[in-house]
């Protein structure tokens, strides 16, 4: 079964699509893009996080501008990181995190 970590240790390169949150439920939707060399290939992932206490992200671009992640860990159980290659980063605390992992269809 995968666990959130491992998904987590396999963001490096990955791009980051979005950031959702929703204020009154307290939820927050992640989504990247894994990084294939084939683009028509890239599996997307959605990070679910529920009961969001904090959702802390800084857009500097200290390293330069990037939308890829650099690294991304489970820092405890109800906190995330993910470092981007812009030397920003998104740290999310909440009750709990789920994932989907969807990949593109095979022609």
């Amino acid at each position: 079964m995968i666990e959130l970590t491992d998904i987590l240790n396999n963001l490096h390169d990955a791009i980051l699509e979005d950031i959702k949150f929703n204020w009154e439920n307290g939820g927050a939707i992640m989504s990247l893009k894994l990084h294939e060399p084939d683009a028509d290939k890239s599996s997307r992932i959605k990070i679910f996080c529920q009961d969001v206490v904090l959702l802390n992200i800084n857009r500097r671009f200290d390293w330069g501008k990037s939308i890829h992640v650099n690294e991304a860990i489970k820092l405890n159980r109800h906190t995330i990181k993910i470092e981007m290659q812009s030397g920003d980063n998104i740290q999310i605390q909440a009750a709990h995190f789920d994932f989907k992992i969807e990949t593109p269809a095979i022609a």
